[in-house]
């Protein structure tokens, strides 16, 4: 039995501007159309096809409204949310003989192990020393390095943030270098970056977990992305 595919239509595209809109729910809120508009752009076609199944079968006859990349428009999904698969006899037997040589060395090393002598050794073991309070926190130096995801190579016009509380260090290059106080109990940092051509960058970063090495932000190149009320299309 051939299974059921089907493509996905943008009605009437929308021209709101995605970064304005408030978060909400599954995507955000779109003051112009009072619509929560889903953004599919980091589901797996599976688990579009799956989200796309449920809101139909509980919300039947309401449109739906999506973000979604303009180039996955042409992508086939399955309704049953995968792909058909084949069965493989090859990959049975090879299955089969594996289970069965673990099971034979299992019982061999529970065999050998039998009137062994479990022996725990707790000399090492010591009282840790409760740290000192007073102890002033030095300062961390948060090294940043932008980086195109594809080629790998430094993004030169890229601009880097990294805030908490009162504390803002801003800079423009391939590398940055945030110079963190220790002495504002600083216990996390946001870590923004953007670049001409490419996604913004957005992470929490305990101060920590900063180290010596740097942190290494690669930056994907900007994919179009097209709005709109979703129509699936049964091919």
């Amino acid at each position: 039995m051939k299974p059921k595919t089907f493509k996905i239509q943008m009605e009437n595209p929308c021209t709101q501007s995605w970064d304005e809109m408030q978060v909400k729910g599954d995507g955000r809120s779109c003051t112009s159309c009072t619509k929560v508009v889903v953004d599919f752009s980091g589901m797996t076609d599976t688990q579009i096809s799956l989200f796309l199944k449920k809101h139909y079968s509980t919300n039947s006859g309401q449109h739906l409204c999506g973000r979604i990349q303009t180039e996955r428009l042409s992508t086939t999904f399955y309704s049953n949310a995968t792909k058909p698969l084949k069965f493989n006899f090859s990959l049975l037997r090879y299955s089969l003989a594996g289970i069965l040589t673990f099971s034979s060395l299992k019982t061999f090393s529970q065999t050998n192990a039998v009137g062994q002598e479990k022996i725990v050794d707790n000399s090492g073991k010591h009282k840790k020393d409760k740290p000192d309070t007073n102890k002033p926190v030095p300062n961390k130096i948060l090294r940043l390095k932008v980086v195109d995801e594809k080629t790998g190579k430094g993004i030169k016009d890229s601009y880097i943030e990294v805030s908490s509380g009162d504390y803002k260090f801003t800079g423009g290059g391939a590398e940055g270098f945030a110079n963190v106080p220790g002495n504002k109990n600083i216990d996390s940092l946001i870590v923004s970056v953007s670049a001409p051509g490419h996604e913004s960058y957005y992470e929490i970063i305990r101060f920590k977990d900063i180290t010596k090495d740097p942190l290494v932000i690669k930056l994907p190149v900007y994919i179009r992305h097209t709005m709109g009320i979703m129509i699936q299309k049964k091919n």
